[in-house]
């Protein structure tokens, strides 16, 4: 079976564009977990950090109990989530579609 250079090519820029989208979801995973805990310590007085069931985050679904730099920062979560569930759908299809990923 002989192997020829537009395969290798392919191969490498498959393997190029699946490693970008990877550091991709991590920075983009990264900016939604700060800007989570960027939420949670904006919120308007007297809002207790844990509320009834203990959850740290319920905070982003009730933006009546945020300033405005923590309504701005759930926005940036919501930003960030998109970003990353863009960039592994990218990972996938990039991946599948040279042949990197079987």
């Amino acid at each position: 079976m002989a192997i020829h250079l537009g395969d290798i090519m392919v191969k490498a820029i498959g393997l190029l564009g699946v490693m970008t989208t990877t550091v991709g979801v991590f920075a983009f995973g990264t900016m939604a977990v700060m800007n989570m805990f960027r939420t949670t310590h904006h919120r308007k007085e007297g809002v207790p950090l844990y509320p009834r069931l203990g959850s740290r985050f319920n905070l982003l679904f009730r933006p009546s109990q945020l300033t405005d730099r923590g309504l701005a920062a759930r926005k940036k979560v919501l930003y960030a989530t998109v970003g990353m569930v863009l960039c592994l759908v990218a990972e996938l299809a990039i991946g599948l579609g040279t042949g990197v990923m079987k």
